[in-house]
């Protein structure tokens, strides 16, 4: 999942990113600026340590503080001469943080529906398997009826890998 998310910093926002071997990731990108701005985010090989260094980083991410730090310098070593240019700036990086976040989280949220969707799809196969007649009337399962069912695939599964006899299931299933 990390490779997907690399993609979707790199790709879709344009940074360079470094690092992705060791337990931070260095994001690295020129402001609209020209800033050469630096991002590092700990990740420690964990998509979602990723997704809370950024959150960190976006909900402690202070505009004011990110021009003001530039102030001083501003008119020499490439720093604009403007203040609202440095203010502009910061509130770029306050923006695309914030819409990096937000696509990740996304992403991370419909890869998890994918994940549930394929693994119901499996139970439901599993289901029709070994027990047909589980969804006969089209109707919900109350939980005495879910408690069958488990118990049921539970005694399917043991004659299956061999756990109980064909005797012990049709005495467990009477």
């Amino acid at each position: 999942m990390l490779e997907k998310l690399e993609d979707i910093i790199v790709v879709e926002y344009g940074f360079a990113v470094y690092g992705t071997n060791e337990p931070y990731w260095e994001l690295r990108q020129h402001t609209p600026a020209g800033e050469d701005w630096i991002v590092e985010l700990e990740v420690n090989n964990d998509a979602n340590v990723l997704v809370d260094s950024l959150r960190e980083y976006v909900n402690g991410f202070d505009i004011d503080y990110e021009a003001e730090a530039l102030i001083l310098m501003r008119g020499t070593h490439g720093v604009p001469g403007s203040i609202r240019t440095l203010l502009e700036d910061a509130e770029w990086k306050y923006k695309t943080l914030k819409s990096l976040l937000k696509d990740i989280e996304n992403f991370i949220d419909n890869k998890k529906k994918t994940i549930n969707t394929e693994f119901e799809k499996q139970l439901i196969e599993i289901l029709d398997i070994y027990a047909p007649d589980w969804h006969e009337n089209n109707e919900p399962l109350d939980g005495d009826e879910v408690d069958c069912l488990v118990e049921h695939l539970r005694n399917q599964l043991n004659l299956i890998n061999g756990n109980i006899t064909q005797e012990e299931y049709e005495e467990l299933e009477g």
